[in-house]
């Protein structure tokens, strides 16, 4: 089974979106969403449940890190997760891949994903988008809760510096697609994750890298409850 997990803010605008491309997925899934403060994301994807979707929702903003980190708490051990995004979509077929690179002896430690911004192929990965065993999540620490944002690119890092981090092949069309818009995490003005403020933060993970500030404490928090 692949447990896909997904965090969400402002993200009523693509929850119908976001669901149904996975619900129309083959193959033994299990969805969990996490929605932090935000009670029109919680609306809009409460009228989308389904018995394959588990929603968890917690009414004070947490921040990305420790909601994931809550998240993967109810995911059962030995589980193999994606993780990606409230505003993006997947492909159909994707867990049917997901399923043959976990059941495959070579599976890698950690993969990423080959991406499309807007349909448009891309030639990169997306951080964002990590598929692994549960027991590295938490052997890592999970994300780092100390930070705002960055916390996709410091976990690649870590875990990096332990393990050899391999892409996971596709044959086909790419399963993954990354929404670009105004008011995500990158853009936004209300989040101040600005260029600057992301370049400070890059800095703190290289910083911390070099200082060998690690192991990370897995952080969670008992407001995240299930709906």
């Amino acid at each position: 089974m692949i447990h896909i997990v997904t965090c969400a803010y402002k993200a009523w605008e693509w929850a119908e979106r976001h669901v149904e491309a996975i619900k129309a997925q083959e193959g033994d899934f299990m969805h969990y969403v996490g929605i932090d403060g935000c009670e029109k994301t919680l609306e809009a994807y409460k009228v989308l449940q389904h018995d394959r979707l588990r929603i968890f929702y917690t009414p004070k903003n947490l921040g990305k890190s420790i909601l994931q980190n809550s998240i993967v708490s109810f995911v059962p051990d030995g589980a193999n997760i994606l993780f990606f995004d409230a505003d993006d979509f997947i492909a159909k077929g994707t867990v049917n891949r997901l399923t043959a690179i976990a059941n495959s002896s070579r599976m890698p430690a950690l993969s990423l994903l080959p991406y499309a911004n807007n349909g448009k192929a891309m030639t990169g990965y997306a951080h964002g988008v990590q598929f692994m065993r549960k027991s590295l999540y938490v052997e890592m620490g999970g994300f780092n809760s100390h930070l705002k944002v960055g916390a996709d690119t410091d976990f690649l890092k870590r875990v990096g510096r332990q393990k050899k981090i391999q892409h996971a092949k596709v044959i086909g069309i790419r399963p993954f697609y990354r929404t670009v818009h105004s008011e995500s995490l990158t853009n936004s003005k209300e989040t101040g994750t600005n260029t600057a403020f992301r370049a400070s933060e890059r800095a703190f993970i290289a910083q911390g890298l070099a200082a060998g500030r690690f192991k990370i404490p897995f952080v969670t928090s008992d407001l995240v409850k299930e709906v």
